[in-house]
C-alpha cells in the first residue's frame, strides 16, 4: 500500500465525526433527488404505459343529447382519429355507514369487449351480462373502502328511481386514476362511485337510445389540437354542447399532473440547497486538514512526490466522503420513494404504480454528489498543489488584524469571554457569514414543509369556511326555475336559501381567450360573498363584471375593457361586455355577473344550476335526506363533511412531506454548525489550552467556542425565515395558477417551529464538540509549533 493511501485511511480516522457528518448532508440531498425524481419517474411510467395500454382519450366533450349519427360528422374533423361516444350520468349510493349518499359516475360500456377509448381493465369478476340490465362494474377505489366484492348488490339512485344493481365486477380506469366528487377539493374515495353498465341499460336509464351525452376522442399524430376542439364544439353546440377540453384539463389526470410537477419543483432545487452546503464544509475542512499538514505536505513534495500526486491524494479524501454520502443517499432515497409513491397509490390507482430505481437514476444521484465533492475540494486543493516546499515547512503567516472603531467600542464593555468571541468573528468574517447562510439553508426547509399545512390551513379558514357560508350546497341535475328553488325555503329548518346560474364560456380578449365558468350571483348573495384582498364584502352592482384576478392578467385585460364572451350552452351567441373590475378568489376561473344581467344577456328565463342553504345544526340530517329523495337533484354537499374530508386526505400527505423535509433540514444544521465547531476547535485548540492552564474553567473555555456558533445561528435564523418564505413562493409558483392560488402565507408557529428545531440542532452539536474540548490534551497541545 502506498504511504499516501496509508496517510489517506489515517486522515478519514481522524476525520471520522466530519467524514460522517458532511457524508449526511451530502446524502440528505441525494436521499431528495431520487426520492422525489424517483418518485416521478414511477408515476411518469405508470401513467404512461396505463393510458397506452387502456387507450386513454385526448379530448373530450359533454352535451345534453346529440343523436348517434352526429358521430360520423365528429369522426370526419380533420385531425381526429378515433371517436367513441357513450352515456354518462349521475346516480347516488345510499350505504348504511354514510351519512349522506355517495355521489356515482354511470358511464355506459359496449355490450362485448372494452372500450375503444377509456378502457375499463377488470381486477376482479366478470364483465356485465349485457343481457341482463341490473349488472355493473364498480370501481376499484369505492370497493376498497366499503369492502365490496363481486356478486355484492348495491342499491343506486338513477334519475330518482332507486334500483337494486349487482355487481359482476371490480374495476379500474385511466379516467378515473383519482376520485373526486363532484363540487369537491379533495379526494374522497368512500364517497365517489363509478358504475360501468352495458350501453342498452345505460340508454335506458337515462333515456338515450339512439343518442349520446359524451364523447371521447383519440387524435391523429399531425393533429392541431386547438382546432379539434373548436370542431368540435361548432359540431355539438346545436345539442347543448358545454365545451371541448383536452387531457391536461380532464380532472383526475390534471391532479396527478399538478403532483408531479411539485415534484419536479422540489427534485429540482432541494439538492441544489442541500449539495451546496455540503461543498462549503468539504471546502472549510479540506481547507483546515491542509492548513494542519502543511510540513507533511513540504515532506511529500521534498522527497519526490508531484504536484499531482499531493493535488489527486486530498481530491480523493473528498470524494470518498461524496460517494459515501451518495450511497447513504441513493438507499436513504429509495427507501423514501418507496414509501412516497405506496402514499401516492392510495390515492392514485393504476395497475403498475410501484416504486422502481432506475440505473440512470443511481448513476446521475453518484455523479451529482462526486461533482459536489469536486466543487468543494477545488479550491482548497488548488492551495495544497500551489504550495511550495520551503514555505510549507514554516507555520502559516499569522493575519494582520486591526480594531475598528465599532468593534472596539464592543469590546471595551463587553466582558473577557465575548470579546474573544467577537475578536474571532471579525478576523474570520466570511467563515461566519457562510456559516450563518448554511444554517439559514436548514430553516428554510423547515419552513418550505410547514408551510403547506399553512397553506391548506388558509385554504380551509379563507375560502371553505369565510367565503362559503352555507351549510349544504344543492346541485341539480339540469337548471330549474329560480322561483322553484325558493320552495326549499319551506322545508323545515333551511333558515336561509340562495341561488346561482353557473355554466361554462369561452371569454375572449384579442388572440388570448379561455374556457372559464360564468357565474350569475343573486342580488343577495350573503351566503357566497365576493371578498377583497382584506376579506370584506364586495357588492355586486347591476352593470358589474368582474374576473378572478387571474382571469384578468392571462386575458391582460383590466377595468374598463370591453371583452368578448361566448356561452357555451345554449344560444352560442358572442356578447361583449366591459368589465368592471376583478376579485382574488383563490380556486379556478370566474366571471361573476348579477343574476338578472345573465339571463338578460342569454336572453333566457332566469334558472338556478345550484341552491345555497343555511340550516339549522340539529336539522342538518333531516334536510339532507328529504333534499336527497327529490327528483332533479344530483347531489347534496354538506360543508362540513366536505371541510373534513379535505383535512383527512391532506393531512397524511402533508405530514408525511414535513417529517422529511424536517429530518433534511436536522441534517444539515447539525452538519453545518458541528463541522464549524470542530474546524474551530482545531483552529483555537492551543488558544483554548493556553486559557485552561491560565485558570479557565471548562464552562468558560466552552463559552468562547459556541459563542461563535451561537451568532451564526443568530444570523442564519433571520435569513433562513425569508429564504424559507422565497422558496414557498418557488412552490406555489411551480402550480397551475388557473387552478389553484394561495398567497405565501406563513403562520407564526411555523417560523417558531423552524427557529425553535435549528436551535436545538445547534444546541446538541455544540453539545458533541463540548465533550471533544473537555478531552482536550492540554499538554500535547501547548507542544506544538506555531
Amino acid at each position: 500500500m502506498k504511504a499516501l493511501h496509508i496517510k489517506l485511511f489515517r486522515d478519514l480516522w481522524i476525520m471520522r465525526g466530519a467524514v460522517f457528518t458532511i457524508g449526511l448532508v451530502v446524502a440528505a440531498g441525494i436521499a431528495a433527488f431520487v426520492t422525489m425524481r424517483g418518485t416521478w419517474l414511477s408515476l411518469s411510467s405508470s401513467r404512461d404505459r396505463y393510458y397506452a395500454a387502456e387507450r386513454f382519450g385526448d379530448v373530450f366533450a359533454h352535451v345534453e343529447r346529440a343523436p348517434a349519427t352526429l358521430e360520423g360528422r365528429i369522426a370526419e374533423i380533420p385531425g381526429v382519429a378515433r371517436t367513441y361516444t357513450r352515456v354518462v350520468g349521475g346516480a347516488r349510493v345510499p350505504l348504511p355507514k354514510l351519512d349522506e349518499p355517495a355521489q356515482a359516475v354511470v358511464v355506459s360500456i359496449p355490450p362485448r369487449g372494452k372500450p375503444p377509448l377509456n378502457g375499463v381493465q377488470l381486477i376482479a369478476g366478470r364483465l356485465p351480462d349485457p343481457d341482463h340490465d341490473d349488472e355493473i362494474l364498480l370501481l376499484e377505489l369505492f370497493a376498497l373502502a366499503h369492502d365490496i366484492k363481486p356478486g355484492a348488490h348495491l342499491s343506486v339512485v338513477i334519475e330518482g328511481r332507486q334500483r337494486e344493481l349487482r355487481v359482476a365486477g371490480i374495476a379500474m380506469s385511466p379516467e378515473f386514476v383519482l376520485a373526486v366528487p363532484n363540487g369537491a377539493s379533495a379526494p374522497a374515495p368512500e364517497r365517489f362511485a363509478v358504475l360501468w353498465m352495458p350501453r342498452a341499460a345505460a340508454d335506458a336509464a337515462y333515456d338515450m337510445r339512439g343518442a349520446f351525452n359524451d364523447v371521447v376522442l383519440e387524435l391523429a399524430h399531425d393533429a392541431e389540437p386547438e382546432r379539434v376542439i373548436r370542431g368540435v364544439d361548432q359540431v355539438l353546440h346545436r345539442y347543448g354542447g358545454t365545451g371541448a377540453y383536452l387531457r391536461a384539463r380532464q380532472l383526475s389526470n390534471y391532479f396527478l399532473a399538478q403532483d408531479m410537477a411539485q415534484l419536479t419543483t422540489i427534485a429540482l432545487f432541494a439538492p441544489v440547497i442541500f449539495l451546496a452546503v455540503a461543498a462549503f464544509l468539504l471546502n472549510v475542512v479540506l481547507s483546515r486538514l491542509i492548513e494542519l499538514d502543511r510540513p507533511q505536505i513540504a515532506t511529500l513534495k521534498a522527497v519526490g512526490y508531484s504536484n499531482l500526486d499531493v493535488g489527486l491524494h486530498y481530491l480523493q479524501l473528498t470524494l470518498i466522503i461524496a460517494l459515501f454520502g451518495g450511497l447513504v443517499g441513493v438507499a436513504g432515497g429509495a427507501w423514501l420513494g418507496r414509501g412516497m409513491t405506496n402514499l401516492y397509490a392510495k390515492f392514485y390507482r393504476m395497475p403498475t404504480l410501484a416504486f422502481v430505481l432506475e440505473h440512470s437514476l443511481v448513476v446521475t444521484a453518484l455523479c451529482v454528489s462526486l461533482l459536489a465533492g469536486l466543487v468543494g475540494a477545488s479550491l482548497a486543493v488548488r492551495q495544497a498543489v500551489l504550495l511550495p516546499p520551503a514555505e510549507a515547512m514554516r507555520p502559516a503567516a499569522p493575519a494582520s488584524y486591526r480594531r475598528g472603531r465599532l468593534l472596539g467600542a464592543l469590546i471595551t464593555w463587553a466582558a473577557p469571554s465575548t470579546r474573544m468571541v467577537l475578536r474571532e468573528v471579525a478576523r474570520r468574517p466570511m467563515r461566519t457569514l457562510l456559516g450563518s447562510i448554511g444554517v439559514g439553508a436548514s430553516v428554510g426547509i423547515l419552513v418550505l414543509g410547514q408551510f403547506f399545512t399553512d397553506a391548506m390551513s388558509f385554504l380551509i379558514d379563507e375560502y371553505m369556511q369565510n367565503a362559503q357560508r352555507e351549510t349544504m350546497a344543492v346541485a341539480f341535475t339540469t337548471p330549474v326555475n329560480a322561483s322553484a328553488v325558493q320552495a326549499l325555503s319551506a322545508i323545515p329548518g333551511v333558515r336561509d336559501v340562495q341561488w346561482h346560474h353557473m355554466l361554462s364560456a369561452r371569454v375572449r380578449s384579442g388572440h388570448r381567450e379561455r374556457v372559464v365558468a360564468l357565474l350569475g350571483d343573486p342580488t343577495r348573495h350573503t351566503l357566497r360573498p365576493l371578498l377583497d384582498d382584506q376579506g370584506n364584502e364586495r357588492e355586486l352592482g347591476d352593470d358589474d363584471v368582474l374576473f378572478t384576478e387571474t382571469l384578468a392578467q392571462i386575458l391582460h385585460v383590466k377595468a374598463g375593457d370591453v371583452v368578448e364572451i361566448e356561452p357555451l350552452q345554449g344560444e352560442r351567441t358572442v356578447k361583449h361586455v366591459t368589465l368592471t373590475g376583478t376579485v382574488p378568489e383563490l380556486l379556478g376561473l370566474w366571471v361573476h355577473m348579477p343574476a338578472e344581467a345573465l339571463h338578460r344577456l342569454l336572453g333566457v328565463t332566469p334558472t338556478a344550476s345550484e341552491a345555497l342553504l343555511m340550516v339549522d345544526s340539529d336539522r342538518v340530517m333531516q334536510v339532507q335526506a328529504e333534499l336527497t329523495d327529490m327528483p332533479g337533484v344530483a347531489s347534496v354537499l354538506r360543508k362540513e363533511l366536505a371541510i373534513a374530508e379535505f383535512r383527512k386526505q391532506t393531512s397524511e400527505s402533508m405530514g408525511t412531506f414535513t417529517m422529511v423535509l424536517t429530518l433534511f433540514a436536522v441534517v444539515i444544521s447539525i452538519g453545518v454548525v458541528y463541522n464549524n465547531a470542530r474546524v474551530a476547535l482545531s483552529l483555537r485548540a492551543r488558544e483554548l489550552a493556553s486559557l485552561r492552564v491560565l485558570g479557565f474553567t471548562r464552562a468558560e473555555v466552552a463559552s468562547i467556542l459556541t459563542g461563535e456558533l451561537a451568532i451564526q445561528v443568530c444570523v442564519g435564523i433571520p435569513f433562513g425565515l425569508v429564504f424559507g418564505r422565497y422558496l414557498a413562493r418557488m412552490m406555489l409558483a411551480a402550480g397551475d395558477p388557473e387552478a389553484f392560488r394561495l398567497p405565501a402565507m406563513i403562520s407564526h408557529h411555523t417560523y417558531a417551529f423552524a427557529a425553535v428545531v435549528t436551535v436545538c440542532a445547534a444546541i446538541g452539536s455544540a453539545w458533541l464538540v463540548r465533550r471533544k474540548l473537555n478531552d482536550l490534551d492540554l499538554i500535547e497541545v501547548l507542544k506544538t509549533r506555531e
